[in-house]
Order: C-alpha cells, then structure tokens, then sequence
C-alpha cells in the first residue's frame, strides 16, 4: 500500500515537471520568436538609415540599390520609387539653379561693361574739360564755340551721373533665406534697380529698397510659376499678375502676398473661372452675371 501511494507521488511529481518543463520551453520559443522579430526589424532600419546616409551624399547608385533590397524584404517598390523621385527632383533643381545662375553672369557682364562704358566717359570727360581750358587761354574770339562746348559737357556730366553704381550683396530675409543681390545700393544696402537670386532656386529683377522689394518687379520660382507686378515691404501688395505653370493666370490685387481685393482667375485657355472679390487667398463674393463685362481692376 505504501509503495503504490510513494508511486503515484512520484507519477504526479513527474507530471508536474514535464507540465512546468514544457510552459518553460513554449515560452522560450516564443521569446525567441520575438526576438529573432526584433533581430529583422533592427537590421531593416540599420538597412534604411544607410541607405538615407547614400541618398543625402548623392550616392545614388548606391543607394537605390539597398532600397531595392529593403523593398525585397516587404515585397514593394515603394522605398526606391520615392528614391528616385527624389532624385529627380534634386536634378530638376541643379537645372533650375543652373539656369538662373547663368542669367546672373550675363547680367552682371552686362553691368560691368556698362561700368567700364563709364569710366570710358569719365577719361573723355577730362579731356574734353583740358582742351576747353586750352582754347579758351588761346582766342577770346572762340567765347562762343567754348560756351557750346561747355554745355555739351555738363550734358555729358549729367549722364554719367545718372548711371546707378551697382555692387553684390548677400542679404538674408525675414524668413531666413540667403539672397544673392547685385544692383543698385545705397549705404550697403539694396536700393534701385537689382536683379537676385533667392536660395539658390527664385529669381527676382526689379525694384528695391532698404534691403526689401518694393515697388514693380518680377518673380520666378522653380516650378515655373512667376509674378510680375507690386511689392511693398518685400511682400507682393497692390495690382499684380501671377502667371501659374499649369496655364492658369490670376490678374488682381494682393495683400502680403496673398490675393485681396478685386481680382480674375483664368483658365489656360482663357475662361473666366472666378471673377469677383477675394480675401486672404479665398474668394468670396463673385460678381454678378449681368456685370461681367465690366472690368474691376480698372
């Protein structure tokens, strides 16, 4: 009786560590599970932040490859189609930038020759203010002819005077953004008629002053996109047109560089698509039918 009784003690202890064993070893599989889970999901990231790295350095080749592998790994492309978009775009901008560069060097060519026109004039000017001298000790009898000359002089005088110096600055904006200015200045500053390129990437030629555009100009960005019209307090406020990449065109008046006030919106093939008053970008009250052919921006 007792050694059945020490037997069935022993069975059920038995029982009990193979139960408790096999607990132990499910969850372990689990852990491992998760584990081997984390394991994958750690050298995915590790994976894409190198390839980020490549991406940011221009090493493109590169990097799409080890997006091709990443994208392997979910089986998608969406990892190296947004890395060649990017790249697309980073192309687009060095043509952008390029091209406004280049814009940049035939004006300042320009400017300089006008520069050096100058000072052409100003060694005419000395010379013809030495031989006026000359004649004028030589025969009373010249008076005349001298006071023509003379005249003709201060005219020319007048001209050279009229030629705005123009220097390169490097200006930075409310918002933080570089400008690279040559024009017209004015104690250091942007003043007169200049031409600038904004972060590398817009373009703007027209009037300035204190460092800001105020007055008439033109505004090119990236896409295609430009306004010409009214500034005031570098922001465009008063009458301007915004001529869309897409064709469409918005003639009217702005306030702090959005539309306020009286304004059209035209399709690219010409079609009223809005006519009426706007405020803070938003149209909101459309003129009526039977007034359509009367223009509001006169």
């Amino acid at each position: 009786m007792k050694q059945s009784l020490k037997n069935i003690i022993a069975g059920f202890v038995l029982l009990v560590f193979m139960a408790l064993w096999l607990k132990s070893h499910m969850q372990i599989n689990g852990l491992n599970t998760t584990m081997s889970q984390y394991r994958d999901e750690l050298a995915f990231y590790q994976l894409k932040s190198l390839a980020d790295s490549l991406l940011n350095s221009k090493e493109d080749a590169r990097a799409l490859e080890l997006f091709a592998v990443i994208d392997s790994m979910g089986s998608s492309n969406h990892y190296s189609t947004r890395a060649r978009e990017i790249i697309e775009e980073r192309k687009m901008n060095n043509t952008s930038y390029t091209k406004l560069a280049d814009k940049l060097r035939r004006r300042s060519n320009a400017i300089r020759q006008l520069l050096a026109n100058k000072h052409e004039l100003n060694d005419s000017l000395e010379s013809v203010k030495s031989s006026l001298g000359t004649l004028q000790h030589e025969n009373d009898s010249m008076r005349m002819s001298n006071q023509y000359i003379s005249q003709k002089v201060n005219e020319l005088s007048d001209s050279i005077g009229a030629i705005t110096p123009m220097d390169a600055l490097v200006l930075q904006n409310a918002d933080g953004v570089t400008i690279r200015y040559i024009g017209g200045t004015n104690d250091g500053q942007a003043e007169g008629f200049g031409y600038a390129i904004f972060d590398s990437k817009s373009f703007y030629e027209g009037y300035w002053h204190s460092n800001q555009r105020w007055g008439t100009g033109k505004y090119h960005w990236p896409n295609g996109d430009f306004y010409e019209g009214e500034y005031a307090s570098d922001l465009r406020n008063g009458y301007g047109i915004y001529h869309f990449s897409s064709g469409e065109l918005y003639k009217g008046h702005w306030k702090n560089d959005l539309r306020h006030g009286h304004g059209i919106l035209l399709s690219k093939d010409g079609k009223v698509l809005f006519r009426g008053k706007w405020k803070d970008n938003e149209p909101v009250k459309k003129t009526p039918n039977h007034l359509l052919n009367i223009s509001l921006l006169e």
